[in-house]
């Protein structure tokens, strides 16, 4: 068995920097990016930790795209834990309560905002997220100093798929499809098991479509929970990542930062 079992590249996040070099980073920025993800089920073929993988990675791209324009920003801490009771029954998923992980997210912005980190990007690493993270920055605008930001990209990578993928359906490649399996092998290779990929496209729905029933969380504004995903998607991904490649997954990666960077240099610097 490897004992190696994958590298990590880019810019530090500040979990991985010693407290000096913390207190060094803070001299030249107050601007910190927090990935919100989770530990769930993605296939047969993927890690628990997918979200926190590739949103770790895209805070450290805009770290590096914005250190190339001479702007310092720290990549911080991602929350590895989420609201997913969608996959719950899936093994080893972990999921939290709405109030428990608001909580966490707000200990995690008081620490940094006690450090002197004031500009405070909430980044969405995982769908289930995006009404809890809402409720925490909300909250917190009256609780601390610094100011809360909430960015999510899924809606984004989601409008340019179609343009990128290899998948002659774009608009089904979902969950642990071709294109989130294709930004893990970007990062982690060695994490995915290509061996293990199988191909699932849930039965189209017969109902009419009505302008902007999307989810919230990708630009609509309808939303259906669903009490078990399993009923619904049996190994916990949709989609072929069959075609996944690394070139895919960087372009997605890359397109994802790159909106963060250039909001967090509108707004946030100067």
């Amino acid at each position: 068995m490897k004992e190696i079992r994958y590298e990590i590249k880019g810019a530090k996040t500040l979990p991985e920097m010693s407290w000096v070099e913390v207190e060094e980073a803070l001299k030249k920025t107050d601007i910190v990016i927090v990935p919100v993800s989770s530990t769930e089920s993605h296939g047969p073929h993927l890690p628990l930790a997918s979200d926190a993988i590739h949103g770790t990675d895209i805070a450290r791209r805009t770290v590096k795209m914005l250190a190339e324009e001479g702007i310092e920003v720290v990549a911080g801490p991602t929350i590895p834990f989420g609201v997913t009771p969608g996959l719950l029954n899936f093994p080893g998923t972990i999921c939290l309560r709405n109030r428990t992980a608001i909580e966490l997210i707000k200990d995690v912005c008081r620490s940094l905002d006690h450090h002197g980190f004031k500009k405070i990007v909430l980044m969405l690493a995982h769908g289930g997220n995006y009404a809890t993270i809402q409720v925490a920055a909300e909250e917190l605008k009256d609780e601390i100093e610094a100011d809360v930001y909430f960015a999510t990209s899924l809606h984004v990578m989601t409008q340019a798929q179609g343009q990128i993928l290899h998948s002659d359906r774009p608009t089904e490649e979902g969950h642990a499809g071709e294109g989130e399996t294709s930004r893990i092998l970007a990062i982690a290779p060695e994490l995915v098991q290509m061996d293990r990929a199988e191909v699932f496209y849930p039965e189209k729905s017969k109902k009419k479509k009505v302008p902007g029933d999307e989810k919230p969380v990708m630009g609509g504004g309808w939303a259906v929970p669903v009490r078990d995903i399993r009923k619904v998607w049996p190994k916990s991904f949709r989609g072929n990542p069959k075609f996944a490649t690394k070139e895919v997954g960087e372009r997605l990666l890359d397109l994802r930062a790159r909106w963060l960077a250039d909001l967090i240099k509108r707004d946030l610097v100067g």
